[in-house]
């Protein structure tokens, strides 16, 4: 973290944890290095749409969804808030434990930081016993109007699911979907969301460069005020 801006990206490389079945995650070809005598160096990149930190776009599950690149740039920028559901047992974070938060007045953006932050981050393979969204909670952020929902591990929805009620509830109703969130370093509490995703035709999905600003340090970072 500096000055008031925390990175909640995950780095990709060969070495980035897949989703089962992924491939490839994360791969780097170089044509061009000035380190072997070339005037610059050049490379591509393969990269899996749901590789690392990334967005969903309606398209992903509704074939008459809208793809990535024309989605509201507003779902991914904007105030946000991190809710602390860490003490939330079992694996998923139903309606009740969302109902009555006083932290959640006023927004319509929301990550959701669990134990998955202890408990998964650090390992170099996948989990899929991870905490998600289960249909109620989704079914309640959408009645509130919410317009990003995210979570800390790289499903929003249980690994086991068939018919992906929660992606399909959220997505139907233009809530954009993070995930992959790291959200060990940052604290509950109020930030400003910045995640936007590339602008890929026909896109189901995006990798994104995702960072949450403090309030406080916002005028800094944007240089308000500077000649």
């Amino acid at each position: 973290m500096t000055s008031g801006i925390h990175d909640i990206s995950v780095r990709l490389g060969p070495g980035t944890v897949p989703w089962p079945g992924m491939s490839p995650v994360a791969e780097r070809s170089v044509f061009a290095d000035v380190a072997r005598g070339d005037a610059v160096t050049g490379s591509s990149w393969s990269l899996n749409s749901h590789v690392g930190t990334h967005v969903d776009a309606p398209t992903h599950f509704l074939p008459d969804g809208k793809d990535i690149a024309s989605t509201p740039l507003d779902r991914y920028l904007g105030r946000c808030v991190v809710l602390d559901l860490t003490d939330v047992e079992g694996r998923d974070v139903e309606r009740a434990d969302l109902e009555g938060r006083p932290e959640l007045d006023g927004h319509t953006r929301m990550l959701m930081k669990t134990s998955n932050c202890r408990r998964l981050w650090h390992l170099d393979t996948f989990d899929s016993d991870y905490v998600a969204l289960a249909h109620s909670g989704a079914q309640w952020l959408v009645e509130r109007g919410f317009r990003l929902a995210g979570i800390d591990y790289q499903g929003i929805e249980r690994f086991d699911t068939t018919t992906n009620p929660t992606h399909k509830t959220l997505l139907g109703a233009e809530c954009a979907i993070l995930e992959g969130a790291d959200l060990r370093e940052v604290e509950p509490g109020e930030y400003v969301l910045i995640a936007l995703p590339l602008a890929l035709e026909d896109g189901e999905a995006s990798p994104v460069r995702a960072l949450l600003v403090e309030p406080g340090a916002l005028a800094a970072v944007l240089e308000i005020g500077s000649p």
